[in-house]
């Protein structure tokens, strides 16, 4: 069939309005309608953003305060906890101390019986070797004398036998020599004298070694030192200071911890809401964007529309005649002939309305997108102040664990000089009255000797011994009671200055554990203020998503259309291909 022709200029003059009612309607062409449609559509998104940036806020100013009495209730958690942990480190310090005065007691006592001990076995060691000494020399000097003794008899009695023979002989040739004198006349009268050494020989046979150096010797056997009275003066002066040292460990093991000596730290009250705008400034930037975005929006569309009303007058007007038909004419190619008419069919009055509907409709989803996308970009920095409220708490925490640690080891340090001033007073009294003692132990010693072994070989022997044995012993032992007066001392550790914050310090490890530590038991208290815009964001999230499904279904209609007409087109080609005739095709277009 062939195309039929439109005349535009009849279909004018057979238009039922004129040209000045059809001006009268301008304003409301489809085109200018559906611009204003979607400028309307935008303008109430945002005034539903800003609904919603509203409600937000005062849901954030409500979760902040929220967070705020949070906060004040963990920087007072010191004050809460105060009471406990005092309790627990006076306790700690109680207990600590009772077990160091039960440890100190049974040091005391076991170096008391160390230090007897130590006495006694240098006393009895020193006591053997002077009795091995003095027995041992009493036994030889006994032998000795006794030897002496039996030999002297000997020899006197064979020098009284010879005596005797020799006084024999010369009283014989005495005698021999008298009788021969009697014969002389004139030597008649002389008389010699007598050889009767018998009274000398009989002395010289009576003669034995002085009982007395035997006597001189038991004496000195009798007379070696038994040192039982040092032993006792010793015993008696070194119990004395150690049991003046047990009173006061013991005394030191009933000691109470003054408990108002450690202080308790003042309750917070954190006004990081309540003297900063951070929060209302940073919705009230947010709420500046909408505005801005309701400006443009009408800056840009409501000219836009005008425009269009001018190209309606202009069309009106007969300067550009959109209405005149367009009339496909015979052409020499048949495909030319369906493209036409295809993009005729796709571009008709009605499916152009479809399309363009769709189209805008999805342009100000995507306005509102842009939008969102704002608003999304701004919430890290909300997180950021949520943060910042958590590192407050922090810093306040940190303050009052620091001045509650102060006093707290200002306290145990006054406990750390009492027990050194007391109870190492009495260990330091202890040592330099060992030390005395052991002195005096050694002066005692050497008394008794002097009054038994006094001016006897032995004494000067036996003090040599008495200071390589004795001597240099306590002098060691000494040494070490020295030491240990020098370092008995006793410090407790001071209490750390994190004590109430380790917690919190482990929790500020990143923003989402830092938002967990204002929360409160079911997690939510410390997202409060994120969570109000994160709510606004979700609804108009969702607002666009409905939009754009219900838009995009109408670029999608227009596109099952034109598809449709697509395939229609292909088949005929098809048909006509194969010879046969296309019934009822008309590839004409009218208004």
């Amino acid at each position: 069939m062939a195309p039929q022709v439109v005349d535009a200029a009849r279909a004018t003059s057979e238009h039922p309005l004129g040209r000045r009612e059809r001006l009268s309607q301008v304003c409301l062409n489809r085109w200018t309608i559906l611009l204003l449609l979607v400028l309307a559509r935008i303008l109430f998104a945002i005034q539903d953003a800003r609904s919603s940036l509203a409600t937000a806020r005062r849901e954030a100013l409500e979760g902040c305060a929220q967070v705020e009495s949070i906060g004040s209730s963990i920087a007072s958690m010191p004050n809460y906890m105060a009471a406990g942990v005092n309790d627990l480190t006076a306790r700690g310090l109680e207990h600590a101390v009772g077990a160091l005065a039960a440890t100190l007691d049974m040091a005391v006592t076991g170096v008391e019986q160390i230090v007897l001990f130590v006495v006694h076995m240098m006393t009895s060691t020193y006591l053997c070797l002077i009795t091995l000494a003095a027995r041992g020399s009493i036994k030889a000097v006994a032998d000795v004398s006794s030897d002496m003794a039996e030999q002297l008899q000997q020899s006197i009695g064979e020098i009284t036998s010879s005596l005797d023979d020799a006084s024999a002989t010369l009283s014989k040739a005495l005698a021999d020599l008298q009788k021969k004198l009697d014969k002389v006349p004139l030597a008649s009268d002389w008389k010699l004298p007598s050889a009767d050494l018998t009274d000398q020989i009989s002395r010289l046979k009576s003669l034995e070694l002085s009982s007395g150096l035997r006597d001189g010797v038991d004496k000195l056997g009798d007379s070696v030192p038994t040192f039982e009275e040092a032993q006792g003066y010793v015993d008696d002066l070194i119990k004395v200071p150690f049991e003046h040292a047990r009173e006061g460990i013991q005394a030191m093991g009933a000691l109470r911890f003054n408990r108002t000596l450690l202080p308790v730290p003042q309750k917070q009250q954190l006004e990081f809401c309540s003297k900063s705008s951070s929060i209302s400034d940073f919705f009230d930037d947010l709420l500046r964007i909408t505005v801005q975005a309701r400006t443009i929006a009408l800056s840009v569309l409501i000219p836009l529309a005008v425009l269009l009303c001018i190209a309606e007058v202009c069309v009106i007007m007969g300067r550009v005649n959109v209405h005149r038909p367009r009339v496909l004419r015979s052409r020499s190619s048949s495909t030319a002939k369906r493209r036409d008419w295809l993009f005729a069919y796709a571009t008709t009055p009605l499916m152009l309305f479809v399309l363009s509907l769709g189209v805008a409709g999805l342009l100000a989803c995507l306005l509102q997108f842009a939008l969102m996308k704002v608003i999304e970009r701004a919430t890290p920095s909300l997180t950021r102040q949520v943060v910042d409220f958590a590192e407050d708490t922090v810093r306040s925490l940190n303050r009052t664990s620091l001045a509650w640690s102060v006093g707290a080891t200002d306290a145990i340090r006054t406990l750390d000089e009492q027990i050194n001033k007391d109870v190492f007073g009495f260990v330091n009294a202890t040592t330099t009255a060992v030390n005395s003692t052991l002195d005096a132990f050694v002066e005692q010693t050497n008394r008794e000797l002097n009054s038994t072994l006094g001016g006897t070989v032995l004494r000067d022997p036996v003090q040599e011994v008495l200071r390589c044995l004795v001597g240099l012993k306590i002098a060691s032992f000494q040494n070490g009671l020295t030491w240990v007066q020098e370092h008995a001392h006793i410090s407790f550790p001071d209490v750390r200055n994190d004590t109430f914050t380790l917690g919190a310090l482990d929790q500020l490890g990143g923003s989402d554990s830092a938002a967990d530590l204002l929360s409160n038991a079911d997690g939510k208290a410390g997202d409060a203020i994120t969570a109000a815009l994160h709510r606004a964001v979700d609804k108009l999230s969702t607002h666009i998503r409905d939009e754009a499904v219900v838009f995009g279904s109408l670029v999608g209609l227009w596109l099952l259309f034109t598809v449709g007409a697509a395939l229609y087109i292909s088949g005929a080609s098809f048909v006509e291909r194969r010879g046969e005739p296309v019934a009822n095709m008309k590839v004409q277009i009218e208004k």
